[in-house]
């Protein structure tokens, strides 16, 4: 017993023909008609099945009458009789035979006036046999004539019953002439036996009708259950259609027997191809605990539940999720595994990816914490050293004596504080992944903000033989932000345009209103520009645009990275534009809200 034998199949069809595949697809659904066709088809069938021991009777009870009555009648007349018994007999068996092999899909009703015909020219010559033979035969005779006529009258209408027409017309062309003698004989033997012959067949006739009853019952039920065994087909047929899974069946060893047409499809195989293997040897050669756990599981008869396993398929390995339990019999006897199986390849390279991610969350934020710790130990020490050589700089307990000294307290004085500074962007670096950015809003001028910058940076400008311009904005025009944060973010968009503008260039510094009452601060410098593939790195921590250019600049690549952490955080944004050869724009973007144009000082002055 197995899962492709209980799987409704609509007969005679092609499961590879596209237009089949398209008429499937949109048949809908009607409730069971009784098709009249059908059953006439099977009450033809039916008979058909019985003709060759029907007409095999015919003729042995035709010879046994002949031979038994050789010297009673005309021999003539038992040979003609003989040749007509024989002749109908041979001409059904003919006919039988043409169409055994070639059974209709329906009947009409010409197919029973046909069979009608049939059964009156069958029971002709017993017929006959009773009207001119039995009258003038002695009584053994007649008792003989009596005896096989209602033999095959009872045997023929038992092979004719699936069409109680055809019954009724075969025995009554056989049982009426003989009844009709019986009853007209002044023999009160053959009176008796008329009217038995009569109530048997009264009692016969009563069978045939219910026999046909039961018949046309039966060929109703197996169109009910034809439709309902379609209703599965289809119902099946679209699930495995429209869904990712698939179902499959094993033997008792293991191999397939029968799998769902998305399988093979998947597999790039047909599925006789399949069927027969082993379900492991679907791994294709890729070895893996699931097909082990499989393995165990189906040995030790159990069910199991979404077991991972992988397969390769065209050089890919590809991941199925099985699921599946034994099926036994009425009986307890086992038959083998039925279960469904699902591509989960992309599930699993999802997980993997969450994972993936979720490791590097945690690396980096192990990183951040790291550097957090690190750059507070280094910068207490580095105070300290800074605090020193500042006061041996200027030799606030007395001369030193050696002008030397002096000059390298002045060095390891700005040395240690280049390094504070590479140590602070470090750390606020860290505290910006690690989410601890805390804003302190206060109201101020936005004027007041840029003219912050010159006094910040003009030493470093003045360095590099640049000039900072500072194009005014109304007074009237006030933020409300953490203003240390956004002088640092200014501070840093200017300092990393010092750097990359040689002497001679300008760094201009304007504000203006954007889209959607947001507020623009833009750093724009004639300096090198940066390329359109450094462009798309730019915000990255620890970026260097040129390994030569940075160790003849300095820095480590963190100021744009932790202006942008700080725009963010007061829920804006740092665009930067920039153009090889002719200079770059870096511009501040701060959300509506956040500006306003009343007559106020601000609150924080530096």
């Amino acid at each position: 017993m197995t899962l492709s034998s209980h799987m409704p199949a609509e007969p005679n069809a092609n499961q590879n023909d596209p237009s089949l595949e398209a008429s499937r697809a949109n048949r809908p659904l009607k409730a069971p008609v009784i098709d009249h066709g059908l059953i006439r088809r099977d009450q033809i069938n039916a008979i058909a099945r019985l003709t060759p021991w029907s007409m095999a009777s015919n003729v042995l009870c035709s010879g046994i009458f002949v031979v038994a009555t050789w010297g009673y009648f005309p021999q003539q007349t038992l040979l003609l009789w003989l040749v007509a018994v024989w002749g109908m007999s041979g001409l059904m068996l003919w006919s039988w035979a043409r169409r055994r092999n070639a059974l209709p899909a329906t009947a009409s009703r010409a197919a029973v006036s046909r069979t009608l015909r049939y059964a009156f020219l069958l029971g002709l010559p017993w017929g006959a046999l009773a009207t001119f033979m039995f009258g003038s035969s002695p009584l053994e005779i007649q008792l003989l004539i009596a005896a096989l006529a209602t033999g095959m009258a009872f045997s023929g209408g038992y092979a004719l019953a699936a069409i109680p027409t055809a019954a009724l017309t075969y025995t009554l062309t056989i049982l009426a002439p003989l009844m009709v003698q019986c009853l007209l004989h002044p023999s009160v033997h053959l009176f008796a036996l008329g009217a038995i012959t009569l109530i048997y067949g009264t009692a016969f006739t009563a069978s045939i009708l219910s026999q046909a009853r039961l018949t046309v019952s039966r060929a109703i039920d197996n169109q009910a259950v034809a439709h309902q065994n379609h209703f599965l087909w289809l119902l099946l047929h679209d699930f495995e259609r429209n869904a990712h899974d698939w179902l499959w069946e094993t033997d008792v060893s293991g191999r397939l027997n029968y799998c769902s047409d998305r399988l093979p499809a998947m597999l790039g195989r047909e599925r006789a191809n399949l069927l027969g293997l082993p379900l492991a040897s679907l791994a294709n050669g890729v070895p893996d605990p699931g097909w082990t756990l499989l393995a165990e599981r189906m040995a030790a008869l159990e069910p199991f539940n979404d077991v991972n396993v992988p397969v390769k398929i065209d050089n890919e390995v590809r991941w199925w999720a099985l699921t599946a339990r034994p099926a036994f019999g009425e009986e307890g006897e086992y038959f083998g595994y039925r279960g469904v199986g699902t591509d989960v390849s992309a599930l699993r390279r999802a997980e993997e990816m969450r994972l993936a991610k979720e490791e590097a969350e945690r690396a980096y934020v192990a990183k951040s914490r790291f550097l957090a710790i690190m750059s507070h130990e280094l910068r207490t020490p580095l105070n300290a050293i800074i605090g020193f050589s500042d006061l041996i700089a200027r030799e606030t307990f007395g001369p030193i004596g050696e002008p030397r000294y002096l000059e390298y307290a002045r060095d390891v004085q700005e040395n240690s504080q280049h390094l504070l500074g590479i140590i602070n962007d470090v750390l606020q670096m860290a505290r910006a992944e690690n989410g601890l950015i805390q804003l302190d809003e206060e109201k101020f001028a936005v004027q007041q903000l840029l003219e912050a910058i010159p006094r910040l940076l003009n030493a470093a400008a003045a360095s590099g033989r640049v000039k900072i311009e500072i194009v005014p904005c109304p007074r009237t025009l006030t933020l409300t932000a953490d203003y240390r944060l956004l002088k640092q973010i200014l501070v840093n968009l200017v300092s990393n345009a010092i750097k990359f503008t040689p002497p001679g260039g300008v760094i201009t510094v304007t504000c203006k209103a954007g889209e959607n009452g947001s507020l623009l601060l833009s750093v724009k410098d004639t300096g090198i520009g940066v390329s359109a593939k450094d462009l798309e790195h730019i915000f990255e921590p620890f970026h260097q645009l040129d390994d030569q250019l940075q160790r003849r600049r300095g820095g480590v690549g963190l100021g744009l990275s932790i202006a942008r952490q700080f725009a963010r955080a007061h829920g804006g944004d740092i665009v930067f534009e920039s153009v090889p050869g002719q200079g770059s724009t870096a511009t501040l973007v701060l959300p509506s809200g956040r500006s306003s144009s009343t007559v106020s000082e601000p609150d924080t002055i530096l």
